[in-house]
């Protein structure tokens, strides 16, 4: 489809996990919609002034990092031992570049930090200290570990993971973009790296094809390379993004992996989960907008 066609549309989608239990969110139901609006606000604000996807998608992810209530950036779950370890991906759809970090520990949005890889264009992927010291050279703001615990609710650092949280977008011009940021699985194992920040599983993003980011249980997603998956079924067997996504997470996946949101490349809203509970809101330049977190 030719993207002059889309000039004066734009989409955007957030997401800020997917999970099985009701009762784990129940008394966060108002924090977490705030925070979903934060989001979209964050990202219309670019869209709406002619931005691009890739910058909507940033400054969306970027809001849920820095909101508590989330699991990624400041609200990221401790692991073994008691360490924090962050994760991100960004891409571009239009240029198929794209940036991640792995398991970071000093820094305070790791979204920025694979915007920083992305930009820089040597690698895809950097992870551990390495990844740390080139966000802090690059001038990302750097944290201590005291940064992701909430002393006013201690017990938070020590819950079950929410999931992920993530942004898509198609920008006025019909570019597509994605990206997803985690604080990981509670008590995982150190170095353990799911599958959000990984192209192809947890996060992609093509221009006329699909956007799409993943929230669930990541050893699953990385396995059946769920994101890729999708893409490829919109790709080569003529599927539309909501036939795709669906086909992914209710007969690729095991049942309740999680959820995916994604937008097709006529600027098509895709939220779908096999949990009952997924995080998510979206906006668009036809005034629907909204948040959601049950199904």
């Amino acid at each position: 489809m030719d993207s002059t066609s889309h000039r004066s549309k734009w989409t955007l989608v957030v997401h800020g996990g997917a999970m099985i239990e009701e009762s784990l969110v129940e008394n966060n139901n108002r924090a977490c919609r705030s925070g979903l609006q934060t989001s979209l606000d964050a990202g219309r604000s670019i869209l709406r002034a002619g931005g691009a996807a890739l910058d909507a998608v940033q400054a969306a992810v970027s809001a849920l990092e820095d909101n508590p209530a989330f699991n990624a950036g400041r609200g990221s779950v401790m692991r073994q031992g008691g360490s924090f370890e962050l994760d991100a991906c960004l891409m571009d759809g239009a240029t198929g570049d794209s940036g991640a970090v792995a398991a970071v520990t000093r820094i305070a949005n790791p979204i920025h930090a694979a915007r920083c890889v992305l930009r820089d264009g040597r690698h895809r992927l950097l992870a551990g200290p390495g990844a740390d010291q080139f966000a802090l050279n690059i001038g990302c703001q750097s944290v201590s570990p005291e940064y992701f615990i909430d002393h006013h609710q201690p017990e938070r650092s020590h819950r079950v993971s929410l999931g992920t949280v993530g942004a898509v977008a198609m920008d006025n011009r019909g570019n597509l973009a994605a990206g997803t940021s985690t604080g990981g699985v509670t008590r995982a194992l150190p170095g353990r790296v799911g599958d959000s920040p990984i192209v192809g599983a947890g996060t992609y993003a093509e221009n006329n094809v699909l956007a799409v980011s993943a929230t669930g249980f990541g050893e699953r997603f990385l396995r059946h390379s769920a994101a890729a998956q999708a893409a490829w079924m919109v790709k080569y067997l003529s599927l539309s993004a909501q036939q795709a996504i669906e086909a992914v997470m209710d007969e690729v996946l095991p049942a309740e992996s999680g959820g995916m949101i994604g937008i097709g490349c006529d600027g098509e809203i895709i939220m779908h989960a096999t949990t009952r509970i997924m995080r998510r809101g979206w906006a668009t330049s036809d005034g629907d907008e909204g948040t959601a977190l049950v199904f």
